[in-house]
C-alpha cells in the first residue's frame, strides 16, 4: 500500500493546470451567458424575447460545437442566472450595450 500511494499522488500531479487563455475563454463565456440572460429579462415584448432566446440557443450550440459540453453548460447556467436574478430597469441600457458589443465581437470572430 505504501508503494502505491506515492504513485497515485504522482498521477494527480501530472494533470495539466488550466492556462490563462482557457481561463479567459471561460470568463468570456460566463459573462456572455449572464448578460444574455439579463437582456432577455430587460425585454418585455414577446417577439423580442423570443428572438433573444433563440439567439442564446444558437450561441450555446456554437459553444457546444467549438468548445464542448462543459463550456456550453457553463453558458447555459450563467444565462439562467442572468434571467432569474432581478436587474434594475435603470441598468437595462448598460446590459443591452454590453450584449450588443459581445455579439458584434462574436460575429467578427465567426468571420475569421
Amino acid at each position: 500500500l505504501l508503494c502505491v500511494l506515492p504513485q497515485a499522488g504522482m498521477g494527480q500531479q501530472t494533470t495539466a493546470a488550466p492556462t490563462d487563455e482557457e481561463e479567459q475563454i471561460d470568463n468570456s463565456i460566463r459573462k456572455l451567458g449572464y448578460v444574455s440572460g439579463q437582456v432577455v429579462q430587460c425585454k418585455t415584448a414577446s417577439p423580442e424575447k423570443a428572438k433573444l432566446e433563440k439567439h442564446a440557443l444558437e450561441i450555446a450550440n456554437g459553444i457546444l460545437r467549438l468548445f464542448g459540453s462543459d463550456r456550453a453548460f457553463m453558458f447555459a447556467a450563467t444565462y439562467g442566472a442572468g434571467v432569474t436574478e432581478k436587474i434594475e430597469p435603470s441598468k437595462c441600457a448598460e446590459a443591452i450595450q454590453r450584449y450588443e458589443t459581445a455579439v458584434a465581437k462574436l460575429k467578427v470572430l465567426a468571420t475569421k
